[in-house]
């Protein structure tokens, strides 16, 4: 998604929200889950197709529907979390409490550890978290901070440390990067 249209959503969602009037409230809204639309089908296909869940065509639509309305109910422009960002992030949590009211063989305290940090209140307080500790780096230890929270994506676990990109010696580089590890994990899990 391209900027000027994640301050387009941005702004519509903001007008959304202030708007008294009933009719206007509804023409937003389509709008905003006309241009949301595409996207939203597109993250419910991949984070159902890596559980193994695959729908049809008008299954997912109808999902992105009540995906949409749970997403756009939950935004909070003081956040200041992007749009693309809020609303995969709540679609995802849509999909996984859906996944417990469908699904009755889960029980309820599987459901908990695995929506543990999904919660409205504390994914928020967890991503601010993580972010005032890096504005309390410095800029080398930024960097370095940046690639221990991309290296817990199990996609980049193996990525090797890129002497061009920082001043610090190799071995305090490593080290630096093994305790934000253990930083950011605390951060995300308590």
């Amino acid at each position: 998604m391209e900027k000027d249209q994640i301050d387009l959503l941005h702004s519509l969602i903001i007008n959304y929200n202030s708007s008294k009037n009933k009719e206007e409230k509804v023409e937003i809204r389509n709008e905003i889950y006309l241009k949301m639309l595409p996207y939203i089908k597109k993250w419910i296909s991949s984070i159902l197709a890596k559980r193994g869940v695959f729908l049809e065509k008008e299954e997912i639509i109808s999902k992105s529907w009540d995906c949409f309305e749970f997403c756009i109910k939950h935004f909070r422009p003081e956040k200041n979390i992007s749009v693309p960002s809020h609303f995969y992030s709540y679609t995802n949590f849509y999909l996984k409490t859906y996944e417990k009211i469908n699904n009755k063989n889960i029980s309820d305290q599987e459901f908990e550890i695995r929506n543990s940090c999904f919660g409205e209140d504390n994914l928020y307080g967890q991503l601010d978290e993580l972010k005032s500790f890096k504005e309390m780096l410095s800029e080398e230890y930024a960097f370095v901070f940046d690639d221990a929270l991309m290296s817990l994506i199990p996609e980049n676990k193996n990525k090797q440390y890129l002497p061009k990109r920082s001043n610090l010696p190799i071995v305090r580089y490593k080290e630096a990067k093994k305790i934000f590890k253990i930083v950011i994990d605390f951060l995300i899990r308590r």
